[in-house]
């Protein structure tokens, strides 16, 4: 679990959030979306939170998926708050480089290919000037902690990462490098978000759980916004190896941008897709309207409900 906003939903579940909405939930982790989307497609999840990117891929292969929530605060293309000062995603590399040129022909870890931490350095890549196919090596495998390590021993030259990772690190911040911070990979194009999908079988047989999933998702976004203890506590249970001081600080990395409303609507999926495919990312615009496959009812009705919050 991460611990920024990508832990809602399972922190919603822990919390009793779901259950409050008459859900009896299993959380199950994943290594990543592509793992997670594979579990939704072949019947052993019915819910999936996963990056946006792979998601517009399988749309466009023909899966018969439904957006149904956006884990963020506001359009993802025009953040509302801007990124906190240490926080979001960065690419670390060894001491021995010591600019971007110097990744032709270097290893750079990921989970696999497809993955977010793949896709989010492809068109990063790309602007500056190496080609993502053949001009790095990418090493498929581990976790975002043991990347690191791997980073740090010589295993593998650069991995993407979050400052969420990094805080397990603060002993060996010399033993690497932040070679592009999360401003520079945003310039460069990358696109990381996070969506909840569901199979259009779910959402057309069973809408009202759906619709009580979504409710407690928001429910759950507003009361870790407005009360960081509550969150904090959860998460030092959930990932007590961090500590609660680092996951207090990740907090603070996380202020105003809790998905409080669960905006994503169409427009901005289908700009969000146009970048997506423009960056080599996805390989092409899927051939449904997006109003197809992006299910706005859920929220919409959720928010007519619970009203909507300020997103400052």
């Amino acid at each position: 679990m991460t611990l920024n906003m990508g832990s809602v939903p399972t922190l919603a579940s822990d919390l009793g959030f779901m259950s409050k909405e008459g859900l009896n939930v299993k959380v199950v982790e994943y290594d990543g979306s592509p793992q997670a989307l594979a579990a939704l497609e072949g019947g052993d999840a019915e819910m999936a939170q996963v990056n946006i990117s792979p998601v517009v891929a399988e749309v466009a292969r023909g899966a018969r998926l439904r957006v149904v929530w956006g884990n963020v605060n506001g359009n993802p293309l025009k953040p509302a708050a801007p990124s906190p000062g240490g926080g979001g995603a960065m690419l670390v590399s060894s001491l021995s480089f010591s600019s971007v040129d110097q990744l032709k022909g270097a290893r750079i870890g990921i989970s696999q290919k497809g993955a977010t931490n793949h896709l989010a350095l492809v068109s990063f890549l790309h602007k500056n000037g190496i080609d993502p196919v053949t001009g790095v090596r990418w090493v498929e495998g581990g976790t975002p902690i043991e990347r690191v390590n791997k980073v740090i021993d010589g295993g593998i030259d650069a991995t993407w990462t979050t400052s969420q990772t990094l805080a397990l690190f603060e002993g060996k911040r010399k033993a690497f490098k932040i070679l592009a911070s999360g401003k520079e990979l945003a310039e460069g194009g990358g696109i990381a978000f996070l969506v909840v999908v569901a199979t259009a079988e779910l959402v057309e047989a069973e809408p009202q759980t759906v619709l009580s999933a979504v409710k407690a998702l928001v429910k759950a976004s507003r009361d870790f916004s407005e009360h960081p203890e509550v969150w904090v506590a959860a998460a030092t249970k959930r990932r007590p190896e961090v500590g609660r001081e680092a996951i207090l600080k990740l907090w603070e990395q996380t202020r105003g941008h809790w998905p409080v409303n669960g905006r994503l609507d169409p427009g901005v999926v289908e700009d969000t897709s146009a970048i997506l495919v423009k960056a080599g990312e996805v390989a092409a615009m899927p051939s449904a309207p997006v109003k197809e496959w992006v299910e706005m009812r859920f929220v919409d009705a959720a928010l007519s409900e619970l009203g909507a919050w300020d997103e400052e």
